[in-house]
């Protein structure tokens, strides 16, 4: 390596992390002149460019690059998001897939087409690359997240369905997928089924209130209050200390029209954080209800 270009290259970032991004530019230049095929010196100067909002110097750089290394995954990575940037989407396809005819059984090049369909709202083509890349990587979960997501976009709820349970055979362990599962499977109006889902969250992590909290949302918006109520409790039990707990659960009690109890909690929140408006704003109005709601009768 010609030690003159690497000295200032290491100048250059000296230069850059003291924010003085023309010097930096400048010494990054010198380097790649010394040394023109180095793909750490051009990265360095791409992305000082793009630090300057260079967008389409930054695109020549990596283009002289990836001129000078042809094979480099990096480079042709590298010319492709900046094609993306500078709005040559159809260059930016056609570098992406040259890649894949060099890698056809890369499953990351794929998912990259695939990701690029997507930006650009072609979920069709994005569906058909992430198929891809699951036959050629079948145990990523990711792949399958991301098949799910697309199948959604087209409106194929029950393929995205589909897509979950292979997600949960895969990791069956992993709650993020009970709950995108139990949230379609809400939307859809299959309630018992998305119970099932966020109960296997709270099962999955039995200590952790945000599982719960998931529960008693569900609970809430199918008007089971009492089972709301109920995952309140085990979240208290769990921390306390956590003043918003007490004030969620006043919110649906007063809602009840149970007074007395959402005074309590209302003025656990206001104790916890004194400091609130909206806690003590709401204890206020409570107050003044229940007064009178017990003047009515």
């Amino acid at each position: 390596m010609d030690q003159a270009s690497l000295y200032h290259n290491r100048q250059g970032h000296l230069r850059l992390d003291a924010g003085d991004t023309e010097g930096a530019l400048a010494e990054f230049t010198a380097a790649c002149e010394g040394d023109p095929e180095n793909v750490g010196f051009r990265t360095s100067k791409i992305r000082c460019l793009m630090e300057m909002h260079e967008k389409g110097k930054a695109l020549s750089e990596a283009l002289i690059l990836y001129e000078a290394r042809p094979n480099s995954v990096e480079a042709a990575l590298m010319v492709f998001k900046l094609q993306e940037q500078n709005g040559l989407h159809y260059e930016a396809l056609e570098t992406i897939e040259r890649m894949i005819e060099n890698e056809p059984q890369d499953p990351e090049l794929h998912w990259k087409k695939a990701d690029f369909y997507s930006r650009h709202e072609n979920e069709s083509a994005a569906l058909s690359e992430t198929e891809q890349c699951i036959s050629l990587d079948p145990e990523n979960p990711r792949y399958q997240v991301a098949k799910a997501e697309t199948l959604l976009a087209l409106d194929r709820k029950q393929d995205a369905l589909d897509c979950y349970d292979k997600l949960i055979g895969i990791d069956p362990v992993n709650p993020d997928t009970y709950y995108d599962k139990g949230n379609l499977l809400a939307d859809m109006g299959r309630t018992e089924e998305a119970e099932r889902c966020y109960r296997k969250i709270a099962d999955l992590r039995p200590h952790q209130i945000n599982s719960f909290q998931v529960l008693a949302q569900f609970y809430e918006t199918e008007d089971r209050y009492d089972d709301a109520l109920d995952c309140y409790r085990t979240m208290i039990s769990l921390n306390p200390r956590k003043p918003q707990l007490y004030f969620d659960r006043a919110s649906i009690l007063e809602g009840l029209g149970r007074y007395e109890e959402c005074l309590a909690d209302y003025r656990k929140a206001t104790e916890l954080d004194p400091h609130n408006p909206e806690f003590r704003l709401s204890l206020e109005s409570a107050i003044r209800k229940g007064r009178s709601e017990n003047s009515s009768h």
